[in-house]
């Protein structure tokens, strides 16, 4: 896979979306209140976002750009303590990407609570995009391999800045994606992820450390692997 492109439309990935956006609201949709806050969040969504364009742009480096705990591609290198944790001998394939939802923002600023819907709707259908995507790609990979979790800026101690290096590889501009200096990504309901494949899925870290700042001894999994 050389910069392909995946493309989902907003029903392809509704359902997973609304769960998302349930859990990161915090509904209990038995309780009528709840009911009643979500019915209004799908009458915004609809007015506001009756269309949605998911992309993915995805590279396979392969798994020799994996390598003493780093990507490397060309001259530039991308690490973080995630990686750090898996043995290159276990890794047979890596992935690096792009996932955008475009932009997700009204006009109408004075209503508050329906710009924290939009918002959270956004990162919601990022979140049930980047799941079929890693669909797709457990799809392609051999019985007996196994997908890591994301890896990506802000995530198992990768600084957020990293999106600059990400920029140096991927065409995001393909997507309407640009990268500010500070690192933010623009259009904002925006991720880059890196993926590896292994052939032993305990070499892989567990998802609880995924959003951890990745230091040493921060826990016992951290203190134990670095011996």
């Amino acid at each position: 896979m050389k910069d392909k492109i995946f493309n989902y439309a907003k029903a392809q990935v509704f359902d997973n979306a609304k769960d998302f956006f349930i859990e990161a609201s915090g509904f209990d949709m038995k309780k009528p209140r709840h009911q009643k806050m979500m019915d209004e969040a799908l009458s915004v969504l609809e007015k506001e976002k009756p269309e949605a364009a998911l992309s993915v742009l995805c590279t396979k480096l392969g798994k020799d750009a994996y390598t003493s705990g780093k990507i490397k591609v060309g001259d530039i290198e991308i690490s973080c303590n995630g990686f750090s944790r898996v043995d290159e001998a276990h890794v047979t394939d890596a992935y690096i990407c792009v996932i955008t939802a475009g932009e997700w923002h009204i006009e109408d600023a004075r209503r508050a609570r329906h710009q924290v819907y939009i918002d959270t709707w956004g990162t919601a259908f990022v979140d049930a995009a980047k799941m079929l995507f890693e669909e797709e790609l457990k799809a392609q990979i051999k019985n007996g391999e196994y997908l890591s979790d994301p890896f990506g800026p802000g995530y198992y101690g990768m600084p957020s800045s990293d999106t600059r290096k990400f920029a140096e590889i991927l065409d995001m501009g393909s997507l309407g994606v640009e990268v500010r200096e500070s690192g933010i990504m623009v259009p904002l309901k925006s991720m880059a992820a890196i993926y590896l494949v292994t052939d032993n899925e305990n070499v892989l870290p567990p998802m609880a450390c995924s959003e951890c700042f990745g230091r040493v001894d921060g826990c016992r999994y951290c203190r134990n692997l670095s011996k």
